[in-house]
């Protein structure tokens, strides 16, 4: 029975959610008897740990193992035993010595799909995991990761080790031609959640209610975010003055010239949730001239289909988010993207779609550009819609490609 851990999940975030259960039902149905492990990119408290929404037989979550700063002595520890075995002796039981004792028990150890954890957001945890399993002698396999240099000469020294030792897939051109640039082999292909089921099924009206959202009334379902101070863009971008002045404005005149109401969806939820930002967006809407039955805050989203529910209902879809974008170009709905980083930027060329993607670092960019593409987008989305449904089985093989990998040197485990 092969034995597949996979590394730096994310959570609390309904677009990380969508790519680790695609990958998930990648995994078991090629290998549908195989265990499934999965160890959490986490920083907060273990108490608040939440997995995925995927509970399939034979798939473990190990909230026990969960890296955190205070383990950072252990890990020095053992990355210095492992080069100078002299050093080794006895040691208690540690959040590390799990997690090295279940990398070495696995026979694959894949990094789950995510963002610039190695590159811009410079995450020394999520390094540090693919670091064990090179040096326990894993090859680790990057199942469609957006990869890149990190600005610290350490990390990205680090970084090139491991991956020089690893199979590389990755999701953008970007990643693609820098890792070109350092002599590291990898395969380009597209997010992983374009391989989830294509369609999604009409709400019962229970549902409905659920999420307080009616699919009978036209609606443009706007994704907003914020950046934090920790990312690299920060100082680039004033998110709050372009959403006040900009985004906002050029959706009150959109939505009342069509007669559409506006829909805000939440991203993320749990300890990362955006609640107050949400009101305050809400709030500002209101000012600005829009009655409380003309804007809302759609509440009560369970899990990642339900946002993508929510997103395959709206007519149009303005989203500040990168899955927000993902999920509208697997269901067929036209959107436009506001990027803020460049992976958004990507989806949209390889959905052919790079008319409807606005970058946030443009300090020209207005209302007026923003109105003349909503205008665009909403004109033509019975022909927006047909071209991203016949874009999808491609982009759909193309979120599959670590597959051909895995089956291929599942075959060698096997012969062992």
């Amino acid at each position: 029975m092969l034995k597949i851990l996979v590394i730096n999940q994310h959570t609390a975030n309904f677009g990380d959610d969508a790519a680790g259960v695609a990958m998930a039902i990648q995994l078991h149905q090629q290998f549908p008897d195989a265990e499934l492990h999965f160890v959490y990119n986490w920083p907060w408290g273990k108490d608040q740990f939440l997995p995925i929404p995927y509970k399939q037989d034979k798939t473990f979550h190990h909230n026990e193992i969960i890296i955190q700063k205070t383990d950072l002595l252990d890990a020095i520890r053992y990355v210095s035993t492992k080069f100078l075995p002299i050093l080794i002796k006895n040691r208690p039981q540690t959040t590390i010595s799990a997690y090295v004792n279940l990398v070495k028990e696995s026979d694959f150890v894949i990094v789950s799909p995510g963002g610039s954890n190695i590159g811009i957001y410079q995450d020394w945890i999520c390094l540090f995991r693919v670091l064990v399993a090179v040096l326990e002698k894993k090859r680790p396999v990057f199942h469609l990761n957006s990869l890149g240099k990190s600005g610290n000469l350490v990390f990205d020294i680090i970084t090139k080790f491991v991956l020089k030792r690893s199979q590389v897939f990755v999701r953008e051109k970007k990643s693609h031609e820098m890792l070109n640039k350092w002599g590291i082999y990898n395969v380009r292909g597209v997010d992983t959640a374009l391989s989830l089921s294509a369609t999604v099924k009409d709400l019962s009206k229970d549902e409905q209610k659920a999420i307080n959202l009616d699919i009978d009334e036209e609606s443009i379902v706007f994704i907003p975010t914020r950046i934090g101070s920790w990312h690299p863009l920060y100082n680039k971008m004033n998110l709050e003055q372009t959403i006040n002045q900009e985004i906002i404005p050029s959706l009150i005149t959109f939505s009342q010239k069509h007669n559409l109401k506006i829909y805000i969806l939440p991203h993320l939820y749990s300890v990362l949730s955006e609640n107050k930002l949400l009101q305050n967006i809400q709030d500002t809407f209101l000012k600005l001239g829009l009655k409380e039955d003309q804007v809302k805050i759609i509440e009560n989203i369970s899990n990642f289909r339900d946002y993508e529910k929510c997103i395959s209902h709206g007519r149009l879809v303005i989203s500040m988010r990168y899955h927000g974008v993902i999920l509208s170009i697997k269901q067929g709905i036209h959107f436009i993207s506001l990027a803020y980083e460049n992976k958004m930027k990507e989806a949209c060329n390889y959905s052919e779609m790079l008319d409807f993607n606005f970058d946030l670092t443009d300090d020209n960019l207005n209302k007026k550009q923003m109105l003349k593409s909503y205008e665009l987008a909403y004109q033509n989305r019975e022909a927006i819609s047909k071209h991203l449904k016949n874009k999808l089985p491609i982009l759909s093989d193309l979120s599959r490609l670590p597959l051909t990998y895995l089956y291929l040197k599942s075959l060698e485990v096997n012969k062992k």
